[in-house]
């Protein structure tokens, strides 16, 4: 960082010139869903709200052509010639992994998953669209940890089944998988990228 305008927000940053390096340990905090509706929004073709610079500009450019079949209105359920299907839920970190949770549940492989989406290996996007529209948001929740009790600040002194509903709660958003399941899904073949 080379400069802070307050006044102005706004921020001069320069590339490092031996590269860089993360001095920290942690991961990523989940973006909550409200944001990630927000990207979908943009990538769908809603203006920023702020101005771009040029790469900027270019760069959600390259996002949009790669993502064409985000709308902001379907949820996007799209296979890869790699045999993988991706669910663009954009619903935030916690309701994507209630979700990766719900289709490891009825039998689909969730691979992966991130704010913005969920990988399932080896199935039909028909199959886990039908998926997806049998989920309950309400009890739908994250995988919890092995030790549970653990997990939580003074969880020991919870019987294991409190501390399992205590810790589903606080890691779940039901409202964002309710989103979700609610949307009408949009079956997408072999995109390219995606």
């Amino acid at each position: 960082m080379s400069d802070i305008d307050w006044r102005r927000r706004l921020v001069a940053v320069e590339p490092a010139q031996a590269g860089g390096r993360s001095r920290w340990l942690g991961s990523a905090r989940a973006r909550p869903a409200a944001v990630c509706r927000a990207v979908e929004r943009i990538v769908a073709g809603a203006a920023p709200g702020c101005r771009l610079s040029r790469r900027a500009a270019a760069a959600l450019d390259a996002i949009r052509t790669s993502l064409p079949f985000v709308d902001g209105e379907t949820v996007p359920v799209v296979s890869n010639a790699d045999g993988s299907v991706k669910v663009w839920s954009f619903a935030g970190g916690a309701a994507s992994a209630s979700l990766a949770r719900e289709f490891s549940l009825q039998g689909a492989a969730a691979v992966g998953f991130d704010d913005l989406s969920i990988s399932v290996r080896g199935a039909d996007i028909a199959d886990i669209a039908a998926k997806l529209a049998k989920v309950d948001p309400h009890l739908a929740c994250p995988r919890l940890p092995d030790d549970i009790p653990a997990a939580l600040k003074f969880g020991l002194c919870l019987p294991d089944r409190l501390a399992a509903q205590v810790l589903a709660a606080r890691s779940a958003d039901a409202d964002a998988v309710a989103d979700v399941c609610s949307r009408p899904t949009r079956l997408v073949l072999d995109a390219a990228g995606a």
